[in-house]
């Protein structure tokens, strides 16, 4: 990314990244609800790894604009807002573990 002089990141290159990561957000989640009304488990899979990446992209975002308006404290706050984005994508991701072994544990005792 372009960087100015002072290391700071211009007006045009955040307001792209945030355009981006917009796009990305509601691309993912339209995503989503449209392969909730398909039932397909893989297209559902992917669909939530790419919500994830653009949930990811936030702090992304975050860092540029912080970093654009000469805030301090960009990298720590960027920092926790990725551990706590990365931690909710790591629950997700045992949650859709569990209910497919759940569901894969009460079809076997039904038979």
């Amino acid at each position: 990314m372009h960087e100015d002089a002072d290391g700071s990141y211009s007006d045009i290159v955040a307001i792209t990244v945030a355009t981006i990561t917009v796009v990305k957000i509601g691309t993912a989640i339209r995503g989503m609800v449209v392969s909730r009304r398909e039932r397909n488990p893989t297209d559902s899979a992917v669909k939530a790894i790419a919500l994830t990446d653009a949930l990811l992209s936030v702090v992304v975002m975050q860092n540029v604009l912080l970093v654009s308006q000469h805030t301090g404290g960009a990298g720590r706050s960027s920092g926790v807002l990725g551990i706590a984005l990365g931690s909710a994508v790591v629950i997700a991701g045992l949650l859709m573990y569990c209910r497919r072994h759940w569901a894969r544990f009460s079809d076997v005792r039904e038979r």
